[in-house]
């Protein structure tokens, strides 16, 4: 039986969903540099760029453990959407996470939102 290949081309967003277990929930093979957006719900909740997205998104997951970022009172959100971009060079990153904050004004990106309002 042949492995499959998971192949994910530059510029083009990729989405999935988590479930209960969030940390176990990631798809195969996300350890690339990119841009990555969540959404619970139809907000817009975070925006980030990273070399290694796996690795930064797990990280997120672990610290709103803490503290009730992802969380409601009754535990954390039922269904959390994460877009994936792969993106190689920084520049492109940083271009591509500066254009979505300023379009989706996320909640948590309170530093880098244009203060136009």
């Amino acid at each position: 039986m042949a492995k499959q290949k998971w192949q994910y081309q530059s510029g083009r967003w990729y989405r999935f969903l988590l479930g209960q277990d969030p940390i176990n929930d990631f798809p195969p093979h996300i350890n690339f540099p990119g841009t990555y957006a969540v959404f619970i719900g139809n907000e817009c909740f975070y925006i980030g760029q990273s070399v290694d997205i796996l690795k930064r998104l797990k990280n997120h997951i672990r610290m709103a453990r803490f503290t009730s970022t992802w969380k409601t009172p009754w535990g954390y959100y039922p269904r959390i959407l994460i877009a994936v971009r792969r993106e190689r060079f920084r520049y492109e990153r940083l271009a591509v996470e500066k254009r979505l904050i300023e379009k989706f004004r996320p909640k948590y990106n309170v530093l880098l939102k244009n203060n136009n309002e």
